[in-house]
């Protein structure tokens, strides 16, 4: 009779949990997974402040005539009329209308476009985003004329003798004071980890921390358990 040799079994104890690396797999792919999923996009909200009226505002009335608006400035006109094809172009243009107005603002001049009765509040509200995106400071919407009409311009800037060497630019009350160069970037390590404490994510990470906190624990008490 040939003896048999039985299998030796061993329990070796795991370094984690019974599937606790799959589930940090799975909420790190979520969390990665989920912001880009089509329809679900950061929401913005944009300020925007409209002076009170003045009667000399911008060195026109402000209840100007259209006559006097088309001598204030040479306008590049455009319209949004609520076509989705005619208004796409249209805002294309205007856009890079707004480019060179940044990049040459040293002039004057400005761009018009006209908002048909039919357009869409999007349209608009695109306008301004792209006054506030591309730094143009002066722009108003004429309510007083039909069709209402948004108007951007930039200006030719005045000259002025300087009397003040250029290492001072900062002047208070009988003092100067140097404005300093100095500017410290924040690392890109530090921009990260300050949006993973935002109140979306703020969440996960404790959970991932406690995970971690617990998994360490666990496999201190069984070291020192040895």
């Amino acid at each position: 009779m040939l003896p048999l040799t039985l299998p030796r079994r061993h329990r070796r104890r795991l370094l984690l949990p019974p599937g606790l690396p799959a589930l940090a797999w799975l909420l790190w792919l979520g969390c990665v997974a989920v912001p880009q999923v089509r329809g679900v996009r950061p929401q913005h909200v944009m300020e925007v402040n409209f002076p009170p009226l003045h009667k000399n505002l911008w060195s026109y009335s402000v209840d100007a005539s259209l006559q006097e608006i088309a001598a204030f400035r040479p306008w590049q006109t455009l319209a949004v009329t609520g076509n989705l094809f005619e208004d796409y172009f249209a805002l294309r243009n205007a856009q890079a209308v707004f480019r060179h107005l940044e990049a040459d603002p040293n002039h004057n001049r400005g761009l018009q476009v006209r908002i048909g009765q039919h357009a869409s509040y999007s349209s608009l509200i695109q306008l301004l985003d792209w006054c506030n995106v591309y730094n143009m400071k002066q722009y108003w919407i004429d309510i007083q004329h039909e069709p209402y009409a948004l108007y951007v311009f930039t200006s030719k800037p005045e000259q002025t003798d300087k009397k003040f060497p250029d290492l001072y630019n900062l002047v208070m009350c009988d003092s100067i004071v140097e404005y300093g160069s100095e500017h410290n970037p924040t690392s890109w390590l530090g921009s990260e980890l300050v949006q993973l404490w935002t109140h979306d994510w703020r969440n996960s990470v404790l959970l991932l921390l406690l995970i971690g906190a617990a998994s360490a624990y666990r496999l201190g008490r069984g070291w020192w358990a040895r």
